[in-house]
């Protein structure tokens, strides 16, 4: 999705502890945060929702409270579902 939308890694957060939130899927591997303005968060929510089976996503959060300023994707955990972050 990086070079889908122009992105540089920099503006994409994974694997890290989330504080107050002891059930994030980032510590586990399986999320990743991708910092954007609105319209390329839209975009990017709209490309993700229509290829969520094939890219094995389990979720999307965006424009929703605390991911306004990123889209958060959280991936499947079982085997063959797309990709771990």
């Amino acid at each position: 999705m990086i070079a889908v939308f122009g992105m540089r890694e920099s503006e994409v957060g994974g694997v890290a502890q989330r504080p107050g939130n002891p059930n994030s899927d980032h510590p586990r591997g399986l999320a990743l945060d991708f910092m954007v303005d609105t319209a390329t968060g839209n975009a990017l929510a709209a490309y993700a929702e229509e290829h969520s089976k094939e890219l094995g996503i389990n979720y999307i959060l965006w424009q929703v409270p605390s991911h306004y300023d990123h889209v958060h994707i959280s991936f499947n955990s079982s085997p063959g579902s797309g990709m771990t972050c």
